[in-house]
């Protein structure tokens, strides 16, 4: 194709064509340059920007995480700009609490971050963190490794935060009273009014039967529209279906350049004194850390005692209560710039020199070494295969990742030469509309991507679209299905049973209604029942001694009924609730607070811990609300 391009570009005419192109894109770019006033941020907390390039990746992250659902709550304009919104207050509001955390000198050590992760079920394998789950499992929801790893550390930091604030305690009469309404017992009566047992009785026979019909379409045609929808050709890459030969020899070569992989890695024990710096702060703060670190170093080197003075001196709090100990750690694990001289320090008693890391400046004490051991090749033969296979499937990625997207531009009218380069199957989508559809069709950026102008109206390929960090996709539209109104013959059994259900269910009302006055007025509940159709085979229930958390009654039911005013001595409270069958009809007699003083140690505890915690909360609340309200917060638009 590029040859016959060449080719053309000899001729008169072609040159003249090309001139007045790139003309245009020369004036195209100036002017762009001179009009364009695209912010880069979204918000500017306390002087801290927020970037569009953060503020894209978030977004884009928690609607991967939401997945079908954003297609299907977020389908409108408005709803979009709305979640956009709520994605920059949750970024204002994580910056303030990161702040505060800096600020209130809160330190979480990348050594407690790895920890979570291995100790997160979801990353294990036989109760082991594996690393392969943890990178896969992060690539199906566009996340890399090292964004995860700081979502766990702000996550931390908040909750050290939380625990600072956290200093409240339930109160002997605050116990009593929550333990006397959660025991609380009610008991009564009811009577159940099923909406589907009179749909039988709902007819449209008739000529004005067939009008309501109709009216009823007429009245409901918006929820008779399909939206347009888009079938496309497409071009999946998947490293995970990826076929690969392995040899007896690439894999000893593997084995033997990975040692660590394929047993236990060496592990130090060590303790650490921080004083803390920001990685940005000025070189006089800089340099007043590094004179104090100096001292401290001074100190220990004369004979002091390194754990009183990692208690007394030390920022990082959490190790600090323990003389300054970390625990184990293998490579890996540490801000590279400690784990380097952790693992320079020869025996143990071993002290370093200052250390500048990300977190400021350290002073590191060996006080363990567990070697590291190797288990037989013919052990681990299974495992060396599949990390094999991983890292071929890799680079085979990469590969034809690369002719997906050069192809995919030079021909820009077919997925032939894509396919053909690749090896890789042309198929074809169920039709789907922009809220989504299903498989990878319900990803966000996929369904952007075929509904775009580029590949809509112009009919050219997608550019590759990235589905996971061994995961893409490149498309074009086989054929697009305009939005219509389904018409009336089309949708006459759906509109006769909407509409049938929907009289039942009015029908049902009304007679609830019927009851219930019957009740309030004296009758008794078999005399309010007789104005019920026999069709409905309605009976008068009685339930005793109810509690919150029982099963005989429907969930629903349940909480109407622990809803519902307490009633006077012998004058019963008479209340109606509609639920998904119908309507419910309910006599309230008694309630019985329970006596707390009959409830158990145990019981006490924990609910003296739900309102510790509901306090807690609510303390969290306000001191973010607090840090909002004193702070210099710019939220500024989000350009498209």
């Amino acid at each position: 194709m590029l040859e016959k391009f060449r080719d053309g570009m000899k001729s008169t005419w072609a040159k003249v064509v090309m001139a007045l192109i790139i003309a245009s894109f020369i004036f195209a770019g100036i002017g762009s340059y001179l009009v364009t006033n695209v912010n880069t941020e979204v918000a500017v907390v306390n002087g801290e920007k927020i970037s569009r390039l953060q503020f894209d990746e978030r977004l884009q992250m928690e609607k991967n995480r939401l997945g079908e659902q954003y297609a299907q709550f977020y389908s409108t304009e408005a709803a979009q700009r709305q979640f956009a919104d709520m994605v920059v207050n949750f970024m204002i509001n994580e910056k303030l609490v990161e702040q505060a955390s800096e600020d209130l000198g809160l330190y979480v050590s990348r050594k407690a971050v790895m920890d979570d992760i291995a100790n997160t079920e979801a990353f294990q394998l036989d109760g082991k963190f594996n690393s392969e789950i943890f990178k896969n499992l992060l690539s199906s929801k566009g996340r890399t490794p090292e964004k995860y790893e700081s979502e766990v550390r702000k996550q931390k930091q908040t909750a050290q935060l939380a625990g600072m604030i956290d200093s409240e305690f339930a109160l002997p009469h605050e116990t009593n009273r929550l333990l006397s309404l959660q025991g609380q017992t009610r008991s009564g009566g009811y009577v159940s009014i099923k909406s589907d047992l009179l749909e039988a009785s709902v007819g449209f026979e008739g000529l004005d039967g067939e009008q309501k019909l109709k009216d009823f379409y007429q009245q409901n045609l918006k929820s008779f529209e399909v939206p347009e929808k888009v079938i496309v050709q497409y071009v999946e890459l998947d490293a995970n279906k990826l076929k690969i030969e392995v040899t007896e020899q690439q894999l000893k070569t593997y084995y033997d350049e990975h040692p660590d992989d394929f047993g236990s890695a060496e592990e130090r024990k060590a303790s650490h004194i921080l004083i803390a710096v920001a990685a940005d702060a000025d070189e006089a703060t800089v340099e007043k850390a590094k004179a104090k670190a100096e001292a401290i170093l001074a100190k220990i080197k004369a004979g002091e005692n390194f754990a009183d003075l990692a208690a007394k001196e030390s920022d990082d709090t959490v190790s600090g209560e323990k003389g300054g100990d970390l625990g184990y750690f293998a490579k890996g694990v540490m801000d590279p710039a400690f784990e380097t001289a952790a693992f320079d320090l020869k025996k143990s008693g071993d002290l370093s020199d200052i250390v500048r890391s990300a977190f400021g400046f350290h002073i590191i004490q060996l006080t363990d070494i567990k070697p590291g051991e190797v288990k037989p090749f013919d052990e681990v033969k299974a495992e060396v295969t599949k990390a094999v296979e991983a890292s071929l499937k890799d680079e085979k990625f990469v590969e034809l990742n690369d002719i997906l997207t050069e192809k995919a531009f030079e021909v820009v009218d077919s997925l032939d030469e894509v396919a053909a380069s690749t090896e890789l199957e042309i198929k074809t989508s169920e039709p789907f509309a922009k809220t989504g559809g299903k498989g990878i069709f319900a990803n966000p950026a996929v369904v952007e991507a075929a509904f775009s102008d580029n590949v809509m109206v112009n009919d050219y390929n997608s550019e590759v679209i990235p589905l996971g960090e061994e995961h893409a996709v490149v498309l074009r539209i086989k054929q697009v299905l305009p939005a219509r109104t389904k018409t009336f013959d089309e949708v006459r059994m759906q509109v006769e049973q909407r509409l049938r259900r929907k009289e039942a269910r009015d029908r049902a009302e009304i007679l609830s209604g019927k009851v219930l006055d019957a009740l309030s007025s004296g009758e008794t509940p078999e005399k309010a029942l007789t104005v019920l159709p026999e069709q409905l085979k309605a009976k008068w229930e009685i339930f005793e001694n109810l509690g919150r958390n029982d099963k005989t009654l429907s969930p629903q039911l349940t909480d109407f009924i622990f809803k519902m005013a307490k009633p006077a001595e012998g004058k019963p409270v008479f209340a109606k609730t509609a639920t998904f069958t119908g309507f419910e009809v309910v006599e309230l007699d008694k309630v019985i607070n329970a006596d707390p003083a009959k409830s158990t140690p145990v019981q006490k505890k924990q609910q003296a811990e739900v309102i510790s915690r509901e306090k807690a909360s609510a303390e969290v609340r306000a001191f973010r609300s607090w840090l909002e309200k004193h702070a210099d917060i710019e939220r500024l638009p989000i350009s498209n």
